[in-house]
């Protein structure tokens, strides 16, 4: 069973980039997307919000790239976490925690500029579910 969805949408925050204790990159916002349908030949519309977070260059990335408002197109998984509230009720939120993300071309365009040090590696699944980046050599697309 696969974990893995996708959102288009507006976000709804700037990216808020923070760093761990142990120096881990980490962004954080929120992305509101939308759903028209009709309904007895009435448009209605509907906005769901996500919050997300991303790691390490990702994080540093979407922080240097997006602002509030601009349209994306996110990919990755939802986590669950549970907790009991200060008045002892258990509560429950998903975090919808991104793979990768890009801006939506559908209303925009963008350019797109490598960051250093990223053109010689490539990310690999790792065993644990993270990315680790190993030294494969790659020819540029361009």
């Amino acid at each position: 069973m696969s974990n893995t969805f996708t959102v288009v949408g507006n976000l709804t925050t700037e990216p808020e980039l923070r760093f761990t204790q142990g120096g881990t990159a980490l962004c954080s916002g929120s992305i509101a997307s939308n759903r028209r349908y009709q309904v007895n030949g009435q448009w209605e519309e509907t906005t769901s919000f996500f919050n997300f977070t991303a790691w390490r260059e990702l994080a540093e990335n979407m922080s240097a790239s997006f602002r509030k408002g601009h349209r994306v197109i996110a990919t990755g998984r939802m986590e669950q976490k549970n907790w009991t509230d200060k008045d002892g009720n258990n509560r429950t939120s998903y975090d919808f925690v991104i793979d990768e993300i890009g801006p939506s071309l559908r209303w925009a365009t963008t350019e797109v500029t490598k960051t250093k040090g990223q053109a010689d590696s490539v990310p690999q699944q790792r065993q644990d579910g993270y990315n680790s980046t190993v030294g494969v050599t790659e020819e540029d697309p361009f």
